[in-house]
């Protein structure tokens, strides 16, 4: 509290201690009004930001469920396709579709494009059950080589039907390839290929899976391709289950 002399003062000398006080405390204020200046624009970018990170999330959320939507929609049109493959008989029940969703986390494939696989191997003649066992075997062979689950789907099949194989003998096949492929220069995808095309011909001439393996894997480090490999193989068997004159001509001899 201040003394009779600082009033005195004050009054009749003219002694303004007030002055100085209030200055600064206007100096204090007018720090603090720029200081709140400086950070009103950084804070309404943030929040312009803020508001854009929103909007984007909101877009995307949208987005995600219109993509989900629709692969629903694909997923609902496949199992639609597949009964009526399977016929008015049979229904895709739900522990099937449990399995499709197994396999689909299991190999990293769609469950669109395996119950597309299972339709198109229902249509070669082959029953739910075998056609399961067919393409979980598919899905291991395109998992351990460079083909796509559906070229390794048609390479299989197409093998099976050469040998004449059963569903279940397509778990053997597709051994054989991956133990071939670890222990000689040669791929899974480059002996199925060759297997795709010389099978029938293989087998009507007498080679088992083993041997048509055996054969094919060198011929294959040849030409570096399973399919030319087959190529050759296949014309091979057709001059010596269809000899020329020439050839005859030597046998004779």
């Amino acid at each position: 509290m201040a003394n009779l002399q600082e009033t005195i003062d004050v009054i009749f000398a003219g002694k303004d201690h007030v002055s100085d006080v209030m200055d600064k405390i206007g100096k204090g204020f007018n720090k603090f009004d720029a200081a709140v200046q400086s950070m009103a624009q950084p804070l309404s970018d943030a929040a312009d930001s803020v508001l854009k990170i929103d909007t984007a999330l909101v877009v995307l959320a949208l987005g995600g469920l219109t993509y989900a939507f629709l692969k629903s929609k694909d997923y609902e049109s496949a199992i639609i396709d597949l009964e009526k493959v399977m016929g008015e008989s049979e229904k895709v029940t739900a522990d099937l579709e449990l399995q499709f969703t197994s396999l689909s986390r299991t190999y990293g494939e769609s469950s669109i494009a395996i119950v597309n696989a299972l339709a198109g191997l229902r249509q070669s003649g082959y029953d739910t059950s075998d056609a399961m066992i067919v393409l979980e075997t598919s899905l291991k062979l395109a998992r351990a080589s460079e083909l796509s689950s559906e070229e390794a789907t048609n390479l299989l099949k197409r093998s099976m039907i050469g040998y004449n194989i059963e569903a279940k003998d397509s778990i053997r096949l597709g051994d054989l390839w991956n133990q071939t492929s670890n222990v000689a220069n040669t791929t899974v995808g480059k002996l199925a290929e060759g297997f795709a095309i010389v099978a029938r011909q293989a087998k009507d001439s007498g080679f088992s899976m083993t041997q048509l393996s055996a054969v094919l894997t060198p011929m294959i480090g040849v030409f570096d391709s399973g399919s030319e490999a087959g190529i050759a193989f296949s014309m091979t068997l057709t001059k010596l289950l269809n000899p020329t004159n020439k050839v005859k001509q030597l046998y004779e001899l």
